[in-house]
């Protein structure tokens, strides 16, 4: 619980005609994060494996059997289901047998819906214009007079007739699908010009209906909507063998696509492998706990025809993925702790300290046994909801965040802002305030010690005694921290002066070891003059410097959570304030309830976010910064599983 599952480094080689099978009964147990194939002592035998030309021609599969898919009206598979191995080359055959007796129906698909559109711009184009009694092939034949047929905006047909007098006769035909007015422009021979300068001042867009038909526009029209009618019922009949062929091919083209990003997926893990001349060598990292069953599974599918290596991971390795295995009531707070980062593979790991200091804070900063009874039912709403993971521990969170609530509702009394007997106190009366902050300065001693303690651990974790123990957060800073915690504590509750022994002990020699620790680590790694010199002596100076104000801001920093407590208490007496003055109005029962309603929802809406954002504060920069360093790599496995 406390450190990731154990994992173990995997070589495993197999011959070549064996790696595709080996492939997908490692991505079938979706137990193994491949890394890239490296062998120490005979790296000159080894080559990356090449599996692009494979990926690019099971891709340009997929994107084939889409288009027919799509074609044939079969909808995407949805299902899951594990598909029969088939090579990608008898795959590609059959691809091309089906889209060779489609080929036709849809070639005439195609021709139909190129004719339709035609047909539609046309039955556009001319039907504004069917009042207009002339042969469209005719109108630029007229002696005297010149005829424009176009469209323009309808706010600016004004403005046109405006500026063109009686010289230019504007008729409005009709309004075109875009939105604009169809007009027939008329003017006489020698005022063409002026009438077209004019047109094009104002966006005219002309539409020479003689360039494309003949005949009256009526006509035209007429004749255009017989033939969309009759290609309509062209389309229908079509459509339904094009139906029918799909429901022919539907299973097997779902099967090919299934199938293909399977080998999609498989071509993809392959470019990590590494290959000699005829063996191809696969690595990766396991967990512990499988890797005995996993090998026995290569040695069934290979015929014993495959080397598997099995060991730990070196201590200097960093490297090796995280894999953290909790319980689902812990789990949703991996999430608060992935947020700041990952822990490394040999840091301890956080998230039960976390979940459980978070829910203590939160309790207190939000303590209402009515508001923590509605945050836990709308958390259990979102977490029992079919929306992403991520927003389904959110959920679960907000649930644990409203019990821990009512629990602190009990502790002070409160109940949807009112009060009643606590089991602990009224936090807003007499020097309640003053305990209650004392109180959660206790808490951050403790969350910081904790702090304090955990880096020591995972210095000696990973080996590095000397941080661990001389570092401003190692064995030394904790001796100094609880030093000078001592000398208050002496003062405060026995009222008596400090000793000179713990002094001594517990704060000089403390700061003088860290004063000292840049040239004692230049002693114990036997490089003296990397960690002498001035900027020795100003980086250790620092580091006391750091560690008094870093201690002592970070412990005050725990006063926010009674902070909060108080003003969630403050907050609920001013509600309760803001109902007694609206009662005096006219409906002041219902005005007064409706305040009420509305100052706890408030309540549970925004100070519910502000309490979490402050919980979180607390946990990244008070408690993270003396431990948690957050560099590792979640392990991801290559899987074929569903929903991997």
């Amino acid at each position: 619980m406390l450190s990731s599952a154990p994992m173990k480094k995997m070589d495993i080689l197999v011959l070549e005609k064996d790696l595709h099978m080996v492939t997908e009964a490692l991505g079938e147990v979706g137990a193994v994060q491949f890394t890239e194939a490296r062998h120490e002592e005979q790296a000159e035998l080894l080559q990356k494996f090449r599996a692009t030309d494979r990926l690019q021609l099971c891709t340009a599969l997929l994107e084939a059997a889409a288009i027919l898919s799509k074609r044939l009206r079969v909808e995407p598979p949805e299902d899951t289901r594990r598909t029969e191995y088939l090579p990608i080359e008898v795959i590609k055959d059959r691809l091309e047998s089906i889209d060779n007796n489609t080929a036709d129906l849809v070639k005439k698909e195609v021709a139909i819906d190129n004719e339709i559109a035609s047909l539609t711009d046309t039955i556009d184009q001319v039907e504004s214009f069917r009042r207009l009694d002339v042969p469209v092939e005719k109108i630029p034949e007229f002696s005297f007079l010149h005829f424009a047929t176009g469209r323009i905006d309808g706010e600016k047909l004004g403005g046109l007739e405006s500026e063109a007098g009686p010289n230019i006769v504007a008729v409005p035909m009709g309004i075109a699908e875009d939105g604009t007015t169809r007009i027939v422009a008329i003017t006489s021979k020698k005022g063409r010009w002026a009438m077209e300068s004019s047109l094009e001042k104002y966006g005219f867009k002309p539409e020479n209906l003689g360039e494309r038909f003949e005949g009256l526009p009526r006509e035209i029209y007429a004749h255009a909507t017989r033939r969309l009618e009759e290609l309509h019922s062209t389309k229908d009949e079509l459509a339904a063998e094009l139906t029918a062929l799909g429901a022919r091919y539907a299973d097997e083209l779902s099967r090919y696509r299934r199938r293909l990003h399977i080998e999609q997926q498989l071509f993809q893990a392959q470019e990590h492998f590494g290959r000699t001349v005829a063996t191809c060598v696969i690595s990766g990292w396991v967990p512990a706990d499988k890797a005995k069953a996993l090998n026995e599974k290569l040695m069934e599918i290979t015929g014993s025809r495959a080397v598997v290596e099995v060991g730990d991971p070196s201590p200097a390795d960093r490297t090796v993925p995280t894999l953290m295995r909790h319980s689902r009531w812990i789990r949703p707070f991996e999430l608060l702790v992935s947020t700041y980062g990952f822990p490394g593979y040999r840091e301890i790991e956080p998230t039960i300290f976390v979940g459980a200091t978070f829910l203590v804070m939160f309790g207190l900063m939000f303590g209402d046994v009515g508001q923590g009874l509605v945050l836990a039912i709308a958390g259990f709403a979102l977490a029992r909801s079919k929306l992403a993971r991520t927003t389904r521990d959110i959920g679960s969170i907000m649930v644990f965040a409203g019990l821990a609530a009512i629990a602190g509702g009990f502790l002070f009394g409160e109940f949807f802002g009112s009060a009643f007997r606590p089991l602990w106190m009224h936090i807003m009366e007499g020097t309640n305030p003053l305990l209650l902050l004392g109180w959660c300065v206790a808490l951050g001693v403790f969350m910081i010690s904790l702090g304090l303690v955990l880096n020591i651990i995972n210095c000696f974790r990973t080996r590095d005694y000397a941080a661990a123990v001389i570092d401003k957060n190692g064995v030394v800073g904790l001796a100094f921290y609880w030093g000078v915690l001592g000398l208050g504590l002496r003062y405060q509750v026995w009222n008596a002066p400090p000793s000179s022994v713990h002094l001594i002990v517990f704060v000089f020699l403390p700061m003088l070891v860290i004063l000292l620790r840049v040239p004692i680590m230049g002693i114990l790694s036997h490089d003296k003059d990397a960690h002498a010199g001035a900027d020795a002596w100003i980086e250790s100076g620092m580091d006391v410097f750091e560690m008094i104000v870093a201690l002592l801001s970070n412990t005050i920093s725990f006063v926010r959570v009674g902070a909060f407590a108080l003003a969630h208490g403050g907050l609920a007496m001013a509600t309760y304030g803001l109902a007694d003055m609206a009662s005096d109005l006219p409906a002041g029962v219902v005005v007064a309830a409706l305040v009420i309603v509305l100052g706890n929802l408030l309540i549970i809406a925004f100070e519910g976010m502000v309490v979490s954002i402050q919980c979180m504060r607390l946990e990244y920069y008070e408690f993270f910064t003396k431990f948690f360093k957050g560099e590792g790599t979640p392990f991801e496995p290559f899987s074929l599983r569903p929903g991997s």
